[in-house]
């Protein structure tokens, strides 16, 4: 059985896809069948072994004065 991951990203600047392409290389070089989708359209997990979610995360730095 063909193991098939769906890493679906989610993005504002576009990094968050570079780094979705990034991973999906690494596993593809690792025999593993990877399909990468923006997550707002994925409609469907039927067919897929497993799920890698990839979303931004933003540090906010405050300030005191």
């Amino acid at each position: 059985m063909e193991i098939k991951i769906l890493l679906a990203y989610a993005t504002t600047h576009g990094a968050t896809e570079e780094i979705a392409e990034a991973v999906a290389g690494t596993l593809r070089e690792h025999g593993l069948a990877v399909d990468v989708q923006l997550a707002k359209n994925v409609r469907s997990l039927e067919g897929y072994s497993a799920v890698v979610l990839g979303a931004p995360m933003y540090m906010l730095s405050l300030i005191h004065i």
